[in-house]
């Protein structure tokens, strides 16, 4: 008789308190006052051993994948380029390690680009007189940077970065700082920047669903 009674009078006061819950919880005010814009800055230092090179550091580029090796970010780039002036798409996917190689793929899936177009394109950048001058490299963490230009005669047509990493199966150029401004101001004089975190963008770029 007594359990009964306790058990009764614990599920009773458990109803009322479940009950008093849900009615607070409803007329809870859970509106918000806006109170100010704010900002936080977080630096990152980006320590970088930087090279130049020598002056006419022209590459050598070769006219078939089976000659190209791996061994050195050089001549990783010798490959990307030789594959760039004979407008082969698959041979140049292969200078690339796997998640850059994804990238691209999806990148050209997404525009609609046909391989044989963009390697014609390739091969008329390059033209008859084309070649792959390096200017600077730089050391960051297991990253390896270098600073190209495509040479027109004694024209620079494209100066551009191209960042690499050692794979198991020898250097590959990567995407990884492809989002990463670093990627572009390594060499400048310009020794602080300061930019939107890639949270922010990924969320403007991409709309709420809610």
């Amino acid at each position: 008789m007594f359990e009964r009674t306790v058990v009764g009078w614990v599920m009773l006061l458990a109803g009322s308190l479940a009950g008093s819950m849900a009615g607070s919880a409803m007329a809870a005010d859970l509106s918000k006052d806006f109170v100010a814009m704010t900002q936080t800055v977080v630096e990152y230092s980006y320590p970088i051993k930087l090279s130049r090179y020598k002056d006419n550091a022209y590459i050598d580029l070769v006219a078939n994948e089976k000659d190209a090796a791996y061994d050195t970010p050089e001549a990783a780039i010798t490959s990307h380029f030789s594959a760039m002036r004979k407008g082969d798409v698959d041979w140049f996917l292969r200078t690339w390690n796997d998640s850059g190689a994804r990238r691209i793929q999806q990148r050209m899936s997404d525009r609609k680009l046909v391989a044989a177009d963009v390697g014609r394109e390739w091969k008329e950048q390059f033209g008859a007189d084309g070649r792959i001058r390096l200017e600077k490299y730089g050391e960051l963490g297991a990253l390896v940077l270098v600073k190209y230009q495509l040479m027109k005669g004694e024209t620079v047509s494209i100066q551009d970065t191209l960042v690499l990493r050692r794979e198991p199966s020898g250097w590959r150029l990567t995407q990884e700082l492809a989002s990463d401004p670093i990627q572009q101001l390594w060499d400048t004089d310009q020794r602080r920047f300061t930019s939107l975190a890639p949270v922010v963008m990924e969320s403007t770029a991409r709309p709420s669903k809610r």
